[in-house]
């Protein structure tokens, strides 16, 4: 099992078997597709598409603010 097949399996598991709320905040479109329809791999997990270049920061710690989601999972590299 891959990395990005791994994120989706856990997203997934979290969201509709445990029922957490989950968003993958996704930059690169990898994990929940880049079309309109979200991947089916990831279930009810939601995502949140974001650009490249620091707001992927502030889009989760913006959804983990306003108490959507008990959990998140992440494509967003931190560089310091």
């Amino acid at each position: 099992m891959g990395k990005t097949t791994a994120i989706r399996e856990v997203s997934r598991m979290l969201a509709d078997e445990c029922t957490k709320r989950v968003v993958i905040v996704d930059t690169s479109n990898e994990i929940g597709g880049d079309g309109d329809i979200p991947h089916p791999g990831i279930g009810r997990a939601r995502r949140m598409q974001v650009r490249r270049g620091g707001k992927g920061v502030g889009a989760v710690l913006g959804a983990w603010v306003q108490k959507l989601v008990r959990t998140v999972g992440s494509t967003v590299t931190l560089e310091f």
